[in-house]
């Protein structure tokens, strides 16, 4: 592929094509599609050209404006902006650009799954469950739909990128499942409502400027793709596998203490892992919203797959191999000859990398956390943001008090953030008498629950008692685990399970030098807190 045969668009917060990248430009681009996920993108412009403004960085910077990059096969990736920054030196003292943004897919993550999704109110919903049975495709475009579709309350969708999404009619495909989401991410749902299936999905701007969901089916190529270091169709090739994290899921469905629903899964791949490792790794699954033996066991098959043993391929084809840049390549599966061994897994990322010599394409197939540690980190945040998030949907006892605080817009002090939006709680929890955290209401056992994006090095984001970390660390009676993460896009995680007393204020923050970055509160973070005794 030449830089020619690329076509990348900027468009404005009304999804119209203003302007192109001229080609003499793209170096540094780079464009990286995911399947069944939310692919990325970066361009590096200049401010100026000739002494002149170009308008095309002018423009793409925009709140609201994205990108469209079509290749002679289709549009590869479209998707908002969501950060940008400017470097400035005597030599370029209008600076040049380095702008980043999500694929359209993005617009799934924002969203949550109502169980009655056609009352925009929250506080309204006349349903426990948005109940329904039916094929992955059926089940994906209605979820979407009602959601943030056609379907969606134009009070949920209007003046958002939502009201531009469309959906087509469904063929039926896929096998037939049952999901009930409450408040669930809808990304979510949809990846696994398509786990173990060949069904694949996408959200991008079409040629009528709408944000369509395509649904389509992965193609064994295997036959037909076959990259191999030795019939010189790969420069390189990156590989790496590891230990199953679950070979046992334990799945709990409704009711309580001895009466509660509980199923064991497992699966010819978990139990062999188990044997070659020799450990037995089970997981609870908590799906205490349904009852449905189905449902049940999709739960546990998800949480398996989830679990496996990863290995994964990243492969750098040979300059004369151009099927990657083809949109349809993803999801196909493969085959990868690594080592002597030939292995057919499924193509999970297409990476288009422009530099000064030409277009250099990279894929990452199997599983991407098989060289990847940072996917281990997200995959384990995703595990936890599941887990977390259906404690929040699906409360029982002392579960139903759950506060919770989404943003943050600004940085108060040390360790002490102000957050505008997203509380949900009351009963023993005060989480609306403090802007910067959430006040705890009478004496007991809690749960806390933290997570922010930071930009920059050594982010030390964590939570914090009354904008004390130190004094949340060392408390007498509690557990606290954290991790930070340096890098703009990169979340620091933390959580808390000890007493707590009436007045003390749980806070989520930096040190006062930190950079963090705000913007919607489903992408910076999350401080929520429960009373559990």
């Amino acid at each position: 592929m030449q830089v020619e045969d690329l076509i990348v668009e900027v468009r404005d917060e009304n999804l119209q094509r203003v302007w192109q990248i001229d080609a003499q430009f793209l170096t540094g681009a780079t464009f990286a599609p995911k399947t069944n996920g939310v692919g990325t993108w970066q361009v590096v412009l200049p401010a100026t050209v000739d002494g002149k403004e170009y308008e095309p960085c002018t423009a793409l910077r925009a709140e609201g404006a994205g990108i469209i990059v079509t290749t002679p096969q289709g549009v590869l990736i479209s998707g908002p902006t969501d950060y940008e920054s400017c470097e400035q030196t005597p030599e370029d003292p209008a600076g040049t650009w380095t702008i980043q943004g999500w694929s359209d897919d993005i617009l799934l993550d924002d969203a949550l799954a109502y169980p009655d999704p056609a009352i925009a109110d929250v506080s309204a919903q006349t349903k426990a469950n948005d109940v329904r049975t039916d094929t992955v495709e059926d089940l994906l475009i209605a979820y979407v739909s009602a959601n943030i579709g056609p379907d969606a309350p134009s009070a949920r969708t209007t003046g958002t990128f939502w009201a531009s999404v469309v959906v087509g009619t469904s063929l039926g495909r896929g096998p037939t499942r049952t999901a009930s989401p409450r408040f669930q991410n809808l990304l979510q749902l949809c990846q696994e409502l398509v786990a173990d299936t060949n069904v694949l999905f996408r959200l991008v701007q079409n040629d009528d400027d709408e944000l369509e969901l395509e649904i389509s089916l992965s193609v064994d190529r295997s036959g037909e793709w076959r990259f191999d270091i030795d019939n010189e169709q790969l420069q390189s090739t990156q590989h790496g596998s590891g230990a199953p994290s679950v070979t046992r899921a334990i799945v709990a469905g409704q009711e309580q203490g001895v009466n509660r629903t509980i199923i064991e899964r497992t699966s010819t791949a978990s139990l062999a892992a188990e044997a070659a490792w020799k450990r037995r790794r089970e997981r609870f699954v908590d799906q205490r919203q349904t009852d449905d033996t189905d449902e049940l066991q999709q739960a546990g098959d998800a949480v398996l797959a989830d679990g496996a043993a990863p290995a994964g391929f990243t492969v750098e084809p040979s300059d004369d191999i151009d099927v990657l840049s083809a949109r349809s390549a993803l999801g196909s599966l493969v085959s990868v000859t690594i080592g002597d061994t030939p292995v057919t897994a499924r193509l999970n990322q297409v990476i288009l990398t422009i530099t000064e010599n030409g277009v250099y394409t990279a894929a990452v197939i199997g599983d991407e956390d098989g060289t990847d540690w940072e996917g281990q980190v997200n995959r384990s945040l995703s595990s936890l943001g599941s887990r977390v998030s259906n404690l929040e949907r699906n409360p029982v006892g002392f579960s139903a008090d759950w506060a919770v605080k989404g943003g943050p817009t600004s940085l108060a002090s040390a360790y002490e953030n102000v957050w505008a939006v997203g509380f949900d709680g009351g009963g023993v929890l005060d989480g609306e008498s403090n802007a910067n955290g959430i006040v705890v209401g009478a004496d007991g056992v809690y749960e806390v629950e933290g997570a922010q994006r930071g930009d920059g090095a050594n982010v030390y984001v964590t939570l914090a008692l009354d904008g004390s970390r130190t004094d949340l660390e060392t408390h007498a009676d509690g557990l606290f685990t954290h991790d930070h993460s340096a890098g703009a896009n990169n979340y620091s995680t933390s959580s808390y399970i000890g007493r707590l007393s009436t007045g003390d204020i749980i806070t989520l923050g930096g040190p006062t030098s930190t950079n963090l970055v705000y913007a919607s509160s489903t992408l910076t973070g999350f401080i929520k807190a429960r009373r559990i005794g």
